[in-house]
């Protein structure tokens, strides 16, 4: 997730640009409209890094702490 925030949110607007073309459906410019927004104001955003680290070690926590729920469950499950 980070990375796609840092280097692949203008091309998903890109892409929904081009599917607007091809398809002309009048609702898929509205996702190139709000991903252009997104990625042009988050691109220039002076906090940028510091909120990709945060949410990095946000997703990193919840990730450690699901897995060591999990061993948890498994090891009193095989307790019994």
């Amino acid at each position: 997730m980070i990375l796609y925030l840092k280097f692949l949110l203008l091309t998903t607007a890109g892409f929904f640009y081009e599917l607007h073309h091809l398809l002309g459906v009048e609702f898929i410019y509205w996702f190139y409209s709000g991903f252009k927004v997104a990625a042009v104001y988050f691109a220039q955003w002076p906090d940028q890094d510091l909120f990709l680290a945060v949410l990095w070690l946000a997703l990193s926590g919840l990730f450690y702490w699901r897995k060591r729920r999990q061993l948890q469950k498994d090891l009193l499950g095989n307790r019994q």
